[in-house]
């Protein structure tokens, strides 16, 4: 079985791959955001870009039977908008 996880050079990402990749006949692929974070990962890997309504899953997607979404906004402490969402998955 292949499956996708995003965010995967995430904290909770890391654990899910590496759990994943322990369990016999499980293919793991990894999808993150940037080139940079393709470094070091015992996984294969696709950059996607930032999460949006245009990103292009083609290839992260390609042959994957499952998807373990990780991927999240995190770390961000001083964001003083109701809802900082808004408006950012149509500006990607």
């Amino acid at each position: 079985m292949k499956v996708l996880v995003t965010g995967a050079n995430g904290f909770v990402g890391r654990a899910v791959c590496q759990r994943l990749q322990a369990l016999p006949g499980m293919d793991v692929a990894c999808a993150v955001r940037t080139a940079s974070a393709l470094a070091g990962s015992a996984a294969p890997c696709v950059a996607v870009g930032d999460l949006c309504a245009q990103t292009d899953w083609s290839i992260a997607l390609a042959g994957v039977d499952a998807v373990v979404h990780t991927a999240a906004r995190v770390h961000v402490m001083a964001d003083t908008a109701a809802n900082p969402l808004v408006g950012r998955i149509e500006r990607c």
